[in-house]
């Protein structure tokens, strides 16, 4: 009996399965969608990232480059009213020149004549050709240049930019304005990413750093610490760009810090220059990390409350077949198994197992009684044999196959040990004046259920014509 009940719970489970397997579809689902949301958000995040730096670059630039024209344009001016006194070199210049100095954020300023004598704010007429090279500065027009020895300090680079003084369509001296690196970088260059990163103004024309914020001026560019971390970027492609006048980006490891630092660089057009910015990964990404961190935790409280959703709705698509099951299998009156399940269960076991016994009952005068006394009456009949039926052979075998009809099955029982309860219940039933025929057959080997259910109900009837024989009543 046991077979026809698994077979029974087979319709059951693969309702079950495709509700679940549903569920987990749609989790997977829900779980794919989440992690291409969270890629794509992140690289539209990391995209801006870039784009921030890259406009940081160009900000720096423009910045720099303002700055720069401006000085130029003063020394332009200061150009012009020097070229108007008699006398270049003379006391009335220098005092213009002090007057440019004072003013400007660049720390010295000079006036070079074709002789290479140099006139400054402090001094007049020395020499400075193992330094400046009047005809080839001259030769150039108008031009920064960033790799020029400080007077002061040989050993130190300064940044010099040079306007020719002319008369009569003839440069007859030069006069320039002089920075320090570090002065142009505090003074003209503002804060970028929270002082986390550094830059670099690299000479094209050469590769060599003019600029440094960490103090690599005259150091080659592509003799960095850095190690590229990116396929298909190196320092020395980087150069090569840079000489192109082209703009990127890359990434790189530096050997002295053990940081992974973003390089933006730029081009200049004022000067043959290019901007390098290198700022630590995690500040260029600081954005986009937040973000990735706060959708993570918004993609696994998702996961728990989906896997929650998920064992409830496992739980109750269990309680809800069960139900189903129960509603659908049992008879709602009586609560014995139903003509359905008595139908299935003889389709799934057509011979029946050797020693099945098969228990036919019928109630007498169900049809009397819901005459005389109403259906309710004859509700209650019902219902209260199937409960003696079922307490004495539990829920699982007993069906209810028609209107006063009950078959129950049961295995490994004596036959005589049937009669004995069926006696002490028939007794019971009488006491509320309810009587029952019973029909028992056992299968013998190779037996059909359906023969072997008739075999009990035909000593049902045998016991029935003998209850009303007895009784002197209509057989039913």
């Amino acid at each position: 009996m046991k077979t026809h009940l698994r077979n029974a719970s087979n319709q059951s489970f693969r309702y079950q399965r495709n509700s679940i397997i549903a569920t987990g579809i749609l989790f997977m689902a829900t779980v794919i969608v989440s992690i291409l949301f969270l890629y794509a958000t992140v690289r539209y995040v990391q995209r801006d990232c870039y784009e921030r730096l890259t406009s940081t670059t160009k900000s720096v630039i423009t910045e720099l480059e303002y700055n720069m024209r401006n000085e130029r344009m003063m020394l332009r001016m200061l150009a012009g009213i020097i070229a108007e006194q008699e006398q270049i070199s003379s006391r009335e210049s220098r005092r213009y020149m002090a007057v440019y100095e004072s003013n400007s954020s660049i720390s010295h300023i000079g006036l070079l004549l074709p002789n290479s004598l140099l006139s400054t704010v402090d001094f007049e007429d020395k020499e400075v050709s193992d330094c400046i090279d009047f005809a080839l500065e001259a030769g150039k027009g108008e031009h920064f240049c960033g790799d020029q020895k400080d007077l002061e300090n040989p050993g130190n680079n300064v940044v010099r930019c040079y306007v020719p003084i002319r008369k009569n369509n003839e440069t007859i001296a030069l006069i320039y304005g002089e920075a320090k690196p570090a002065n142009i970088i505090g003074a003209w260059i503002s804060d970028f990413y929270e002082g986390s990163g550094h830059i670099e103004i690299v000479d094209r024309r050469n590769g060599r750093i003019i600029i440094s914020s960490d103090g690599k001026e005259g150091s080659l560019f592509a003799d960095l610490h850095y190690t590229p971390s990116q396929k298909g970027v190196t320092l020395n492609k980087v150069k090569e760009e840079m000489i192109e006048g082209t703009g990127g980006y890359g990434t790189f490891k530096n050997e002295e810090t053990g940081g992974y630092y973003y390089l933006c660089y730029e081009p200049m057009e004022i000067a043959s220059w290019t901007v390098v910015l290198c700022v630590p990964g995690a500040q260029v990404f600081a954005n986009a990390l937040t973000t990735e961190r706060y959708l993570s935790y918004y993609l696994i409280t998702l996961g728990v409350l989906f896997m929650i959703y998920f064992l409830w709705i496992l739980s109750s698509t269990r309680k809800s077949i069960a139900e189903s099951e129960k509603l659908a299998g049992t008879d709602a009156l009586t609560g014995a198994l139903n003509r359905n399940s008595y139908e299935f269960m003889i389709k799934q076991t057509d011979t029946a197992p050797t020693g099945t016994c098969c228990i036919y009952v019928d109630i007498n005068g169900l049809h009397e009684l819901n005459n005389d006394k109403g259906h309710v009456a004859g509700d209650r009949m019902l219902q209260y044999v199937s409960d003696q039926l079922r307490g004495t052979f539990g829920s699982d075998q007993v069906y209810r196959t028609g209107g006063d009809e009950f078959i129950i099955f049961c295995l490994g029982r004596d036959k005589t040990e049937l009669i004995r309860e069926f006696k002490e219940i028939k007794e019971t039933l009488e006491k509320h004046d309810y009587h029952i025929s019973v029909g028992i057959a056992v299968a013998d080997a190779g037996e059909k259920m359906k023969e072997l259910v008739r075999s009990a109900e035909a000593r049902m009837f045998i016991d029935k014509r003998a209850f009303y024989e007895a009784h002197d009543r209509r057989m039913r």
